[in-house]
């Protein structure tokens, strides 16, 4: 499947992936709906809620970008907008995925939604292979769990774990928001490295400390199309095991 390119297609993609499975997520609980939808585990609550969240604000960016563009007429493109923002606002994350979102998946709406995907699709964001950043979630999580049974000093275990938790947020957000998610990352480990030179000095040399390196090495290389990408990159190999 092509990636989406910019906002409205990242909501397409994700109600026509909810349109698709309707008949097995009516009935969760909203939570466990999204949680598949988005690719979030459900124990990953803090993650999962704030991925929920940043859903709920594409309309309002979808409409920025639209009345942004070359369009003539932008109105005719947003007449959606509105009733989306009442089913999203009104959701509880304990009621059952039908009682809120029937009208998402409704498909004059995802019609009016692809309407707006094939007009911002002209200007289009890069993109990246998320399947490969998710690739990378079962060995995020692995490291946490060891890093936080380990007998690291207490400050090189929590340099350790915000690099991951950067990585792992990134990876999630970017169904969501695009770009934007690793770009926010990508800048944030590099300021983190900047920050905490010493702590670098004691984590690069630890066996967890390679195994962090390992799959900041491997994201890098699938978000290399954002600059500063390259950039963290350049420093996180020279740490890498020959």
């Amino acid at each position: 499947m092509s990636q989406p390119n910019n906002p409205a297609g990242r909501l397409l993609q994700v109600l026509r992936e909810a349109e698709r499975d309707y008949d097995r997520l009516k009935g969760m609980k909203s939570l466990d709906a999204w949680s598949q939808l988005l690719c979030v585990p459900n124990h990953q609550r803090r993650r999962l809620i704030n991925t929920i969240f940043l859903t709920y604000e594409l309309p309002q960016e979808i409409e920025r970008s639209v009345r942004a563009s070359t369009a003539s007429d932008p109105d005719r493109y947003l007449v959606w907008v509105k009733q989306f923002n009442i089913y999203l606002r009104s959701v509880s994350f304990e009621s059952k995925f039908e009682a809120n979102h029937s009208g998402l998946v409704d498909p004059s709406s995802l019609a009016l939604l692809n309407f707006c995907d094939e007009l911002l699709a002209t200007n289009p964001e890069p993109v990246v292979d998320h399947d490969a950043l998710l690739k990378l979630l079962d060995g995020i999580e692995g490291c946490v769990r060891d890093i936080q049974q380990s007998d690291l000093p207490h400050h090189v275990r929590l340099y350790l774990l915000r690099l991951l938790d950067l990585v792992a947020d990134s990876i999630a957000e970017y169904r969501v928001i695009g770009i934007r998610a690793v770009a926010y990352c990508t800048d944030s480990v590099y300021g983190l490295h900047k920050r905490e030179q010493g702590t670098w000095e004691q984590a690069k040399t630890t066996e967890i400390g390679d195994r962090v390196w390992d799959i900041m090495g491997k994201y890098a290389t699938v978000v290399a199309v954002v600059e500063s990408a390259a950039r963290l990159g350049a420093f996180v190999q020279k740490f890498l095991p020959a």
